[in-house]
């Protein structure tokens, strides 16, 4: 049997009955979406444009965003000169204890 959206028959009518699950998971991601959304329009929309020029001015919010990128550009870095040798020791090379290592490493994954 075909696995369709419709997991019913055709009633009488001629109509195809809808499994109530989807119209259960359309109504909690509308849910969850609105969640996420809505506060996010609400960021975008609310502020002027001379509320974002004094905030650029802010020398807290400069000093902010420029500790963010440098913490950004530092975890980076370090990622990139350990990590890389040690994936690239992962794939390629055989040790003792590698296939503890690939798990503990695969495991947040």
């Amino acid at each position: 049997m075909n696995a369709s959206l419709h997991s019913s028959p055709p009633s009488a009518g001629g109509r195809l009955a809808i499994d109530p699950f989807w119209g259960l998971a359309l109504a909690a991601t509308t849910v969850i979406t609105a969640f996420i959304l809505l506060p996010l329009v609400e960021m975008v929309v609310q502020p002027s444009w001379q509320d974002l020029l004094d905030s650029w001015r802010d020398p807290d919010v400069v000093r902010a965003i420029g500790m963010s990128l440098y913490t950004a550009g530092a975890a980076a870095l370090i990622s990139f000169v350990f990590g890389t040798p040690f994936a690239y020791l992962l794939a390629r090379k055989s040790f003792p204890a590698s296939a503890w290592w690939k798990a503990w490493w695969t495991c947040p994954l």
